[in-house]
């Protein structure tokens, strides 16, 4: 089944990178498993969890690129991240600093500029302890660390019904969390984006992706919440390569 996943985001929102404190507090709480790329995929942060678990030191790979602490051939034959813009619980054998190798999930997002343009990327990896989870939506850890930089996400389906969302949206809509499920995206980001007719409904319908959407969250006491949008489709299949 396609989901279609909408990213609305502040329309000041910082660049990635601000709150930088807050989100490695919160990675280090809850033994986050993380590291963010620039344009060219160079490190520019990196967990104290992922380096416990490769084995390799911040201050050794600060600047350089992703492959030198995410060694795995899927990796170096194109990175899936940066091809499909989200990516959840791709399962990769990588190798650690000592040379052993180790089963990760890996997770990630990208970031644009309101032109569409990638800006960096967020990845999360975590051990590999079962069978790939078969939860709806991006992992949880991509929810606290997107929440740390004030980004949310909604999962919707083929009739753009929400069917996921991330933890802070309730909240910000004045909902309480089972209030969200089955209702239509318009109800919540407008008929003109999400309507019956509307141009962006079609598109992503023909597996089209938009960028730097301006619109308004709808609230429970009538306040029209500015906010960017970003909205594709993602095939319930997706991995980091684009394979089954």
């Amino acid at each position: 089944m396609t989901k279609k996943t909408v990213l609305p985001e502040p329309t000041a929102a910082a660049s990635p990178l601000a709150g930088r404190v807050q989100i490695d507090d919160l990675a280090e709480l809850g033994n986050l498993a993380y590291f963010e790329v620039d344009a060219d995929r160079n490190v520019v942060a990196m967990s104290p969890a992922l380096e416990r678990l490769t084995g390799f030191k911040a201050e050794d790979v600060l600047g350089r690129s992703c492959l030198t602490v995410i060694r795995c051939s899927e990796c170096l034959r194109g990175c899936g991240v940066f091809k499909h813009g989200l990516v959840k619980d791709a399962r990769l054998k990588i190798y650690r600093n000592d040379g052993s190798e180790i089963d990760v999930y890996k997770s990630g997002k990208v970031f644009r500029d309101d032109d569409g343009n990638i800006t960096g990327a967020l990845e999360t990896l975590r051990p590999v302890d079962g069978d790939v989870p078969t939860r709806e939506g991006p992992p949880p850890e991509l929810d606290v660390l997107l929440s740390g930089l004030g980004r949310t996400f909604v999962v919707a389906d083929e009739d753009f019904k929400i069917v996921a969302h991330s933890a802070a949206l309730p909240q910000l809509v004045g909902k309480e969390p089972g209030e969200l499920s089955g209702l239509p995206l318009q109800e919540l980001l407008g008929e003109d984006l999400f309507g019956a007719d509307s141009s962006v409904r079609a598109a992503v319908l023909a597996g089209e992706k938009r960028e730097g959407f301006r619109a308004f969250l709808s609230t429970v006491t009538g306040e029209r919440k500015p906010v960017s949008l970003s909205i594709g489709p993602i095939e319930a299949t997706d991995t980091c390569t684009g394979l089954q």
